[in-house]
């Protein structure tokens, strides 16, 4: 098992924004994570990486303990995410920013610039391989269209050799063809024997690349299994589903 969420809980005000969940990721594994908007799925989310703290419940990484752990002891133990709208340095390079990405795992010390390219400049070209942007590796972020900027933060969340890779509704703002190479990705990464959470609303992306699939709606799961086996679920077809035929 390399993740278990267990009965977490998370309030906002009167309002449970995350109500009992129970989860388990393993190792090459890829869950989607679909729901109405305002289900709960990026609060979640933002539960696992530590971005928020929990009311109750039990966060499980690789049989450890991380509920209270700070975010970035978290990314040091190969947990990784992405956002709902890019978080980039506009005025570095591709290269630059997958670079800055070391200091949240290998890096311990600060070390000057210089040498930090250095370190870690072979692994970041393999990634921007993975990820197709190796030809743009010297543009400028802010130059890029949105969704290589997409494929940026998944090459950023790479950098620090993640045993498990949060996405925050990756395909948002792409069209058919930029998801096919999403999805390829995903692929890729799933092969490397990476865990894979998917929050989106693309239901063809999750119900193609899912191996298991958990519904939200108000903070809760209403139904998990297969793709094949939630799309058929009459709970999901109410709450979210339907509007999709």
């Amino acid at each position: 098992m390399l993740l278990s969420v267990q009965d977490v809980r998370k309030k906002f005000g009167s309002i449970f924004a995350v109500d009992g969940v129970t989860l388990v990721v393993e190792p090459g594994e890829i869950r989607g994570i679909v729901g109405p908007n305002g289900a709960g799925k990026t609060t979640l989310f933002n539960l696992i990486t530590g971005f928020l703290p929990v009311l109750s419940g039990t966060i499980i990484f690789e049989g450890e303990n991380i509920t209270r752990r700070p975010t970035h002891e978290r990314v040091r133990r190969g947990m990784a995410r992405t956002f709902q709208t890019p978080q980039l340095f506009p005025d570095m390079t591709i290269l630059e920013n997958i670079l800055v990405s070391s200091y949240a795992s290998m890096l311990r010390n600060v070390i000057p610039w210089r040498a930090l390219r250095g370190v870690g400049r072979e692994r970041a070209v393999e990634i921007l391989e993975l990820v197709g942007l190796a030809d743009v590796a010297e543009v400028r972020a802010s130059e890029l269209p949105y969704a290589s900027q997409r494929k940026l933060e998944i090459a950023r969340a790479l950098m620090t050799d993640p045993r498990i890779v949060l996405l925050d509704e990756p395909a948002a703002g792409m069209n058919h063809a930029e998801v096919a190479q999403l999805i390829r990705l995903i692929r890729a990464i799933q092969m490397q024997n990476r865990g894979v959470m998917v929050v989106e609303h693309n239901m063809r992306l999750i119900m193609e690349i899912s191996d298991q699939v958990s519904v939200i709606d108000f903070g809760r799961v209403i139904a998990e299994g297969t793709p094949n086996d939630v799309r058929r679920d009459p709970r999901v077809i109410s709450a979210y589903l339907g509007a999709h035929g």
